[in-house]
This record gives C-alpha cells, structure tokens and sequence, in this order.
C-alpha cells in the first residue's frame, strides 16, 4: 500500500453490476436479505449505492479535502465514485464495531493509469482523527511499480496493518494485474487472529483469483469500510465501487471457494470441471461440466450456453425445466484432442433479465503427445551453451535430452552434459540479457545472466507461502507438471524476469515437416516475445535472423496462470517449415522497463500439422485482421489459388511473416477467384 510521504509527515459490461430489479431505498438490513438469501442479521450492512445518495449510516473522513463523490451507471444501476484529493485519501465507514468480521465490495471501475489504492476496511479505530487511524485494510494497488513513464507495470494485493496512519505493515501480498474494464469483488475476513484477503474475478465466482492469509492480533475490532487512497502526493484517486457488504460472519461459507452472485436470483457457476481457470493436459474424453445456481427461489433460464473457442456447443440437458440449480455437460467428442480451448459460459435467468459470464481456458494436449517425437519440446531454460571441453559455443543437446535439476529434496539430479542443469552460456552468442551477472536468489538452474527459478515464480508471500530460499518448493506455485519430471521428484524451471531486448537461442533437430508453435507462458500484462529463425554461425555472433512470427502474450492476471499462446503473424496462425538442423531465438518484445518481469516462460511447443506455410489470406479491410482462406485450392507447379467468389470487397495476401506484398494478379474465372503469386 505504501503510505506517501506527504501523509506521513503531516466500463464494459459487467456480470456483478446492480441491475435495477432492486429498488433504490431498500433499508440495509432488508437488502442485506435480497443480496445474499441469508439469515437475519441485525448488525449486517449492505449498499448498492442505486439511490444515487450516501444513506447516513455512511462516515466520510477525507484527507486532506473533501472528496468528489459521484453515482455513475453500473450496469442497471449505479455505483459510488470517489475521486479523492490529490495526495489524498478518503475513508467510508459505518457502524457497529466488528470483532470476527465479513467485508465486500466490487471494484466496478478505476483510472488504471493513476497511482492508487482500492482498500477495504476492517477494525478500524480513531477514524476521525485520520493521522490516529489503526485497522487492518485489504488492498489492490493498481500500480505497485508506480504510474509513471519510467515505471514497470504491476499491480499487487495486500493485507495491511495500517500503525496510527504512519506506519504501514504488509502483512501478505499477492502479485496481480487486474483489467481495466472488468469487475472484480474484494473480499476480506477475520476470525480471531486469522486474517483472509480474497479478490474475484467478475467473470469466475467459482473460485478467486488468489487468496492471501496473515496471523496477527494487534487489532481485536474495530469499524468496516471502503477507503480509496493516493500513493502518489501529486495525483488524485478515481475508484467506483458498487454492492458493498459488511457482517460479522462469511455469507458464503457453506459454497466455498464459491461466492454468491452480489446480485440475488443471478444464475451462476459455482463448480465446473476442469475446475481451475487455466488448466494444462484435459482429458478430451472428460468434457466439460459445471453445475448452476440462483441461490433463490428464481428459475435458471434455457438455453445455457457455452461456447469452445467462439464456436457454441451443445450441452445437456437443453429442455426449459423449471429449476433452480442445475447440472449442465457436453456430449460425447465435444472436445478434440490435441486442441487449446478459450471457454465462455453464458448464463441468464428465466426472465432474461439477470446475466452472468463465465470464463476459463484449457488445453487437450496429453503429456505422452508433447513428449514424443516428433512434437517437440523446447525447455525455456534449455538454450545453447559452452561445452568447457571443446571451448564451443552454441553446444546443444539432440532429443531426447535428459531431465535435470534439483529434486525436492535438494539433490542434483544430473547435470551437464546430461542436461543443461549448470550449464553455462555466452553473452551475444548464445543469449542475451541486460544483465550483466547473475541476479541473487534466480539463478536455480544456470548460472547464466538469464533468471531461471525452479517450482514457479514466486508470487504469493503470506501465511502459507515464503520466498525463503530454505522454503519447501511446494510453496511456490508452479504450471502443471510433466511426468519426465514427476518420476525424477523435479519441480519444473521456468525463465523469469525479462526484459524487452533479451534473447535466448535453441539448436535442436527437427524432423522435416510443418509445424504449429506454442509458448507455454505465464504472465500479468500483455506483452510479446518474437520467434527468429537464426541463420550464419550460431557458434559464434556472425548470426543473422529471419522473423518466423509473434506471440501475443495475453494478460493472464498472475505469473502462475500458464496458457499455450500461439505463433502468429498478424494475428494469422504462423506454419512454420523445419527440418534437420535449426537454431531458432526466442526475444522478449514488448516497452522497455514498462514489460519487465511481467512473465514466466515454461517452453516452446511445436505440433505438426498438414497445414502448409504457404496460404491464402484475406481480410475485409486492408490492414486486418487476416485469417486464412480454407475453401483455397493451391496449384503450386501453375502458381495459382483458386477460391469461391466472396460476396463483398476482400484484400488478400499470402501467408509470410512479415507480410508482403507479394501476389501477382487476381482475375475472376466464372464464379471463382484465381490469384496468381510469384
């Protein structure tokens, strides 16, 4: 959280949004009903702020002035917009005092470009006196790193113990990037001593995104709230909060790590297989499950769609029973092996009038496909090195390549040259980072400039996690774990903190065919890495390049949610054509300084496909997006593409990155196209 200096010394839409079948004036205790379906609770408080107007059961404490507030549109709705002085702060809370306490709200928007804190509050004392302030306060600091030009990006979840205003305590933290435009529920509780910080995402309230736990008892009770708040002296705070809850127990207790929709009668997901979010090597005989319900006596509304890549598929039961929970699946060859999936399930109620979203991504890969020839795997931490013996640069190993490392137990498991474990490379030949020796506490694998770690990248420090470098690796939350490593008891490696610039190069042999290419990655901030094809020695730095394709890194909200992303070119799937004796060079793209660390990378995945890299593009507008041309039918002795007429203007190009204008002439030969290409 970080208090500043200056207080020290002196909308898209959203699935959690308040629609507007509650009515505005509903008392507290009455929606405290509606909004959770629980029992009676005389000290509970809720708000969805759709009045317009703060109720007077709400305490505002601004500092240094008196804040803007204003009611925006949420949804069906509206929320409560604080816009805090600059350098500022602005406390909102209520009454009783809670000892064990249950406290909530949506972040439903926020101005991801300023440098602030969305806090809950929660044994707060001496609120009134601001500088005199002690509580515990659940956070999400929008930029951990700073908001300025020459600051990496970054957000961070906190549990804080806030000192009489002048000292903050971190307590636990949790590395995570949220997305502007999304909503996302905090949630905070204390029993006794044990403090728990939750944060879900809007779109998946079937589990959080992550959960930071801390053990301290300085502060027994205290008043709940909200808080917006600067971290910057010289700029303001601009935070929306909507369905804001506050009791002295979790409502949600009996569907954990599910909570209920904020919006009473919702249709939600609250399990569904696979379960986690991101989800490395389902069973495609598996399918996909998940079970519905509204938590009320409303009825789930027919059909329930999910959607696989964009495309829907079938699910059963389809016929409108009236119920109010129900189990939902795909029939049988839903899914296709060897496939990865982006999942949407949309959900509404009988009526059509309440809405949620559920989203998640999966693959279908099996552990034997990736590890069998001629699908090949290419370890991130795996990249050429000196061979001591002969003094050569650019050694590499031929397949398969023995795993090695450290097992769980600390003992080395192999090393080079059976493996790469405490191999060694050179700078401009077989890597390069901006560093310019190796960073203290990430060098797991090599001793290269190149930070490896082993078990995942850190990112949750709390109760039930350390970075301690005595730490059981458990601790460190790693991507799913591939058997070659299992049987040897070997946490996988990953790359981590790089910078835009750096580089690794991968020698390896390859059978001649055609290739689909993956990176297995993880990440909190969109963000590139570029795909070369290294020609000249690569023994030596007489080495040139020859762009295969990008990876568009997606934001996956935390450095542990790990996804196969593609290799494209202009957002076109990249065939890439190898065989025999390759050196390829793996480069982080993206802003200097803004794109540090923001990733971890596991491996390089290449698939063959029958697909052929030379193919027919086509966008309805000439700069794109270009996808590729399926009816096509390629004559390569005549050099001619022939495809059905399209029935509005389409701009075609081949398939080559980057791309080029390269198409000789198009004529019409009755109802076909006929492009003829040099």
């Amino acid at each position: 959280m970080q208090i500043n200096e200056t207080i020290m010394k002196t909308p898209s839409t959203c699935p959690v949004c308040r629609r507007a079948f509650l009515r505005p004036g509903l008392v507290a205790s009455t929606l405290a009903l509606a909004l959770f379906g629980a029992a009676p609770r005389l000290s509970a408080q809720s708000d969805n702020f759709d009045s317009g107007t703060l109720s007077s059961a709400w305490n505002i404490v601004p500092y240094p002035a008196a804040p803007t507030v204003s009611f925006p549109a949420v949804g069906s709705g509206k929320g409560l917009r604080i816009q805090a002085a600059t350098g500022g702060l602005a406390f909102f809370y209520q009454n009783p005092s809670y000892t064990d306490f249950y406290v909530a709200a949506d972040m439903a928007a926020w101005d991801a470009t300023e440098d602030q804190a969305v806090v809950l509050l929660a044994r707060a004392q001496n609120v009134p006196t601001v500088l005199g302030t002690t509580a515990y306060v659940c956070n999400y600091d929008a930029n951990q790193h700073g908001a300025g030009a020459t600051d990496r990006l970054g957000g961070e979840f906190q549990i804080n113990r806030v000192d009489n205003l002048q000292s903050i305590n971190t307590l636990a933290a949790a590395e995570v990037t949220l997305i502007p435009g999304r909503s996302y529920r905090l949630v905070f509780t204390g029993v006794g001593s044990l403090l728990t910080a939750r944060i879900y995402d809007a779109f998946d309230l079937s589990s959080p995104l992550a959960t930071i736990q801390a053990d301290d008892a300085t502060y027994t009770n205290g008043n709940s709230g909200i808080l917006s708040y600067s971290r910057d002296s010289k700029a303001p705070t601009d935070v929306t909060f909507d369905n804001y809850f506050a009791a002295a127990s979790d409502p949600d207790s009996d569907i954990a790590p599910a909570i209920r929709h904020p919006i009473a009668g919702t249709p939600q997901v609250v399990t569904r297989a696979p379960a986690a979010r991101f989800t490395n090597f389902r069973s495609p005989a598996s399918g996909i499950s998940f079970t519905v319900n509204t938590f009320s006596t409303n009825l789930v509304g027919f059909p329930a769609r999910l959607y696989l890549n964009d495309v829907p598929v079938p699910l059963i039961p389809n016929d409108p029973a009236q119920v109010t929970n129900v189990t939902f699946q795909t029939l049988d060859g839903a899914l296709q092996a060897n496939t990865v999936y982006a999942a949407r399930i949309e959900l509404q109620d009988v009526s059509g009038a309440l809405h949620s979203t559920n989203t998640f991504w999966f693959d279908t890969f099996s552990d034997a496909f990736v590890s069998t020839e001629p699908v090949k795997s290419v370890e991130a931490e795996d990249f050429n090195y000196l061979d001591v013996n002969s003094g050569l640069d650019g050694t590499f190993q031929l397949d398969p390549i023995t795993v090695s490392g450290l097992d769980t137990n600390g003992l080395p498991v192999n090393a080079v040259p059976q493996g790469y474990y405490t191999a060694q490379g050179s700078e401009g030949i077989d890597y390069h980072d901006n560093r310019t020796s190796p960073e203290t506490g990430w060098a797991d694998y090599r001793a290269d400039d190149v930070s490896t770690t082993q078990g995942g990248r850190q990112e949750i420090q709390d109760l039930t996690h350390t970075d301690s470098p005595t730490a059981p690796y458990p601790t460190r939350p790693n991507d799913g774990q591939r058997r070659k490593y299992a049987v040897l008891n070997i946490p996988e490696y990953e790359v981590v903190h790089t910078d835009p610039g750096e580089w690794m190069n991968y020698t390896r042999r390859f059978a001649s065919t055609n290739y689909h290419v993956f990176l297995r990655v993880a990440s909190f901030s969109p963000t590139q890495a570029e795909l070369d094809l290294v020609g000249g020695d690569p023994t030596t730095t007489n080495q040139t390049t020859t762009t295969l394709g990008e990876f568009d890194i997606p934001n996956n909200l935390m450095r542990i949610n790990y996804a196969y992303v593609p290799l494209t070119c202009s957002g076109a799937p990249v065939v890439a054509s190898l065989g025999g004796t390759n050196t390829l060079r793996l480069t982080i793209n993206g802003t200097p300084t803004k794109d540090s660390q923001v990733m971890s990378l596991n491996y390089l995945l290449f698939v063959p496909t029958a697909s052929s890299p030379l193919a027919l593009l086509s966008s309805a507008t000439v700069g794109g997006p270009y996808a590729e041309e399926t009816s096509a039918v390629v004559n390569a002795s005549a050099k001619t593409i022939t495809l059905p007429q399209p029935s509005g203007t389409r701009f075609y190009r081949l398939r080559e990155c980057p791309p080029a204008p390269n198409i000789g002439t198009i004529t019409l030969a009755g109802t076909n196209v006929v492009i003829t290409y040099q």
